[in-house]
């Protein structure tokens, strides 16, 4: 049907329309497959429009969903049990993954003006020349001796002797 059809139709049902055009639509509406259906569902907006009663329920069907309803057993949502949070071990983590990044990204890329004014070891700017002496040939005679007095131990010649005397040079 046409918009023009469909207005007058509404018309129709309103009782507005012409008896002269009435019968016209009513011819219409018998030639359509689908105007059944298109004349209940605008008397039905019509009836809603003037504030009709229409019932489209059956009375019976609603007691018995009431009463189904009613005899429904309720039901309560358990009651929520907070579990204990994860945030301070969540934090500790990225602390501890901050501190590791730091400190290996510190190590492998340090800066190469070294801008941040820090040395990279630890420098006086003074060399030290000192080297360690260690006196195996010939044996200390005067250690030997004073072992011999106070002890009566000498070191035998397959012994290896614990006392050696170190000293250092100095330039």
């Amino acid at each position: 049907m046409k918009e023009k059809h469909l207005q007058h139709v509404s018309s129709l049902l309103d009782n507005e329309l012409h008896a002269d055009d009435a019968a016209h639509v009513i011819d219409a509406l018998h030639t359509t497959e689908d105007s059944g259906k298109k004349l209940d569902r605008y008397a039905l907006i019509g009836s809603a429009l003037r504030d009709e009663m229409v019932v489209v329920y059956e009375e019976s069907f609603l007691t018995k969903v009431q009463q189904a309803i009613a005899e429904e057993p309720v039901v309560f949502a358990p009651v929520h049990v907070k579990k204990h949070s994860n945030k301070p071990y969540v934090a500790v983590a990225f602390a501890a993954s901050f501190a590791f990044l730091s400190v290996i990204l510190f190590n492998v890329f340090p800066g190469a003006d070294n801008s941040s004014g820090l040395q990279p070891y630890a420098d006086n700017g003074l060399e030290v020349d000192s080297n360690l002496v260690f006196e195996d040939e010939p044996q200390n005679m005067e250690l030997e001796d004073y072992f011999r007095r106070h002890n009566g131990v000498a070191p035998e010649q397959n012994q290896i002797q614990n006392t050696r005397l170190v000293g250092f040079e100095k330039e």
